[in-house]
């Protein structure tokens, strides 16, 4: 079995909004799909982190960036 990137894209640069919305996509997978399935972000509760990189011109480049630089 291998790691699955999945992402979600917030169009604000606000961090508390961020936190606020990663937040309520959390709960939402844990209502649809509890908290045991490691496929889901239910399981990643509030660990989100912030990167110090410079801003992408894309969002494909993020993704790019974000799927060689991720903890597995």
């Amino acid at each position: 079995m291998g790691a699955v990137l999945d992402s979600r894209t917030y169009l604000t640069d606000n961090k508390k909004t961020i936190f606020a919305k990663w937040h309520d996509d959390v709960q939402q997978s844990q209502y649809q799909n509890g908290t045991s399935y490691g496929g889901c972000i239910g399981m990643l509760g509030d660990s989100i982190h912030f990167v110090d990189v410079s801003p992408f011109v894309s969002q494909d480049e993020a993704l790019d960036y974000i799927s060689e630089h991720h903890r597995k």
